[in-house]
């Protein structure tokens, strides 16, 4: 895992935010104090900045009154298939807030957390101020604000966001040697929780079916680190063997992969 890793959310606003770190300290503390026990302070600002620390996890947030440069999620509009109106609704937006981890994540339980309460404060941001949707750049995934708000909301009976929190890239592979088309998927996200990424071989299997175990995977080891072993099985019953195989790289440069290979 990465020693520089910062998770960090771009929230997209119709218009420029004016508030206050004890208004969104407050925020979050309404949306989600109530199901999870949260330590919530609000040291003195530097230069008028917005600063929260979250059980020990400091989060500055950044308020700019502009919007976002385009290339800032030119890759996320292009991997997307869960927001449909993304770009049309991001065209919009005429400012935006960052929403960070001030100290780098070096193991999974700091990933784990961070993201949390970095999603929290995203969330509770939202109810600020007149948002259109979330660019959370760690896995290029683009979210609608009200469906992001959802996901922390369902947080408190832990079921972890974990499209609002990764991408899931849809590749045609090389046919197969019967002449099928076949799918090949790969994560961007799961990289600060686990130090590599997901990759599905090309397989004849439905795009829904791989899409299925990529996403069951992705939710297991985000939650739990990375408990798989090289060689491992892993399926949605016991006659489901999909061979997980640890590689240095995948099809991306210095990515470390975790590659899953369906039966035959």
């Amino acid at each position: 895992m990465s020693g520089d890793t910062r998770l960090m959310a771009f929230v997209a606003l119709a218009q420029p935010l004016t508030t206050t770190a004890q208004a969104v300290a407050d925020r979050v503390q309404a949306r989600f104090g109530t199901t999870i026990r949260m330590s919530i302070t609000v040291p003195p600002p530097a230069a008028g900045g917005i600063l929260l620390v979250i059980n020990g996890v400091a989060i500055p947030v950044l308020l700019i009154g502009a919007p976002l440069p385009p290339d800032t999620y030119v890759q996320a509009l292009a991997v997307d298939r869960v927001w449909p109106e993304a770009k049309t609704a991001l065209a919009q937006h005429r400012a935006h807030a960052v929403v960070t981890t001030l100290a780098p994540v070096t193991t999974h339980g700091e990933a784990l957390d961070a993201a949390v309460y970095v999603t929290f404060v995203t969330a509770a941001l939202m109810d600020l101020g007149p948002a259109i949707g979330v660019i959370w750049t760690n896995g290029d995934a683009l979210s609608e604000a009200s469906a992001f708000q959802q996901s922390a909301d369902a947080m408190a009976s832990r079921n972890l966001p974990v499209l609002n929190w990764m991408s899931l890239a849809i590749l045609q592979g090389p046919p197969s040697p019967a002449g099928k088309p076949t799918v090949a998927m790969y994560t961007t996200g799961l990289m600060p929780f686990i130090g590599r990424e997901i990759e599905f071989e090309p397989t004849v299997w439905p795009a829904t079916d791989v899409a299925q175990r990529v996403l069951s995977a992705a939710e297991y080891l985000m939650g739990r680190g990375l408990v798989i072993k090289d060689g491992d099985t892993l399926g949605v019953d016991a006659n489901e063997k999909i061979k997980a195989r640890y590689h240095d790289q995948g099809q991306r440069p210095g990515v470390p992969v975790l590659r899953l290979t369906a039966p035959v």
